[in-house]
């Protein structure tokens, strides 16, 4: 999905505004997609839900002149919360599924492909003890990484 005219012009909020909405539009409505941060309260929380972490870009110095023009890679976590461990598993691997080998359309940038960086696997989730369901059980947490290089549109 194009980022809307008026939209953010850093390379690194473009990166993760694509991500987010490439898992916006995967996955079902009535799971939550968050950008940077879960802006509901813990009582109007259902799960499972995402949540998209970026981090600043990185610019690379691999061509013969030292700079690659405006390249910007970024690294953009992916969390998903669920209330058991198979739900929190599936929605990590439905992430992968729906941003892995995409190449998403960004205005005024021209994209590589999404990746999820080799070598990383999810850690095993863990219980959050800070968030409940409404019967009091424990949410648990895990997370994937996944990158992304673009660079100025030519």
């Amino acid at each position: 999905m194009p980022i809307p005219a008026g939209g953010p012009v850093d390379p690194s909020r473009m990166h993760a505004l694509a991500i987010h909405d490439l898992l916006r539009a995967a996955v079902p409505v009535e799971v939550d997609v968050y950008n940077g941060r879960v802006d509901k309260a813990d009582a109007d929380l259902t799960w499972p839900y995402l949540v998209v972490w970026s981090q600043p870009g990185t610019r690379d110095m691999d061509s013969l002149a030292g700079y690659t023009g405006g390249g910007v890679r970024t690294v953009t976590q992916v969390t998903a919360a669920g209330t058991t461990v198979d739900e929190v598993l599936a929605w990590l691997d439905r992430a992968a599924g729906a941003l892995h080998g995409v190449c998403p359309i960004i205005a005024g940038r021209d994209c590589g492909l999404i990746g999820q960086l080799p070598g990383t696997q999810p850690p095993q989730p863990r219980p959050d003890p800070r968030v409940k369901t409404a019967a009091g059980n424990s949410i648990l947490f895990s997370f994937a990484l996944f990158g992304l290089f673009s660079t100025p549109a030519a």
